[in-house]
């Protein structure tokens, strides 16, 4: 019998939505990304995106609490963070690779793309910086619950 793995899922909110699938040893299980026309057409999203994933035990997001609600009010039983960008980037980035933000994004798809191959799910394309926000995000979140080690 498999044993249960917790999982975490780390989603960068907007109408470019992006997301981040973590297990309890802190590795990368799978991202992607999605445009929605409008709030309305989000709203049905979400559905349809969770029901690809496996059980999820805890959902971190970032961005505007009127959409972290859709996502939060899914499933009550899922521990939920909404954190802002100044929340988790000084923990990633030093200050000089902050200073500007197409300086920031840059630091981010890279360092988004270098986790994904470490962790065996490696990009096969560029990593546009909402989807590098949301492995970063992921990757912040499952460090501070001790779930990995950098």
């Amino acid at each position: 019998m498999e044993e249960y793995s917790q999982r975490l899922l780390a989603v960068d909110l907007g109408l470019r939505t992006a997301w981040s699938l973590w297990d309890s040893e802190g590795r990368l299980i799978r991202y992607d990304s999605r445009r929605f026309a409008g709030r309305t057409k989000l709203k049905s999203g979400v559905w349809s995106i969770l029901r690809e994933m496996p059980t999820i035990d805890v959902i971190v997001a970032e961005g505007d609490p009127r959409l972290a609600k859709v996502w939060f009010s899914c499933c009550p039983t899922w521990e939920t963070e909404l954190v802002q960008a100044v929340d988790w980037r000084p923990d990633i980035f030093p200050r000089r690779l902050r200073r500007t933000g197409s300086l920031a994004k840059q630091s981010a798809m890279e360092l988004a793309t270098e986790i994904a191959q470490k962790d065996g799910c490696g990009p096969t394309k560029p990593l546009h910086h909402d989807l590098a926000e949301a492995i970063l995000l992921g990757y912040w979140a499952v460090s501070n619950r001790g779930w990995r080690y950098p």
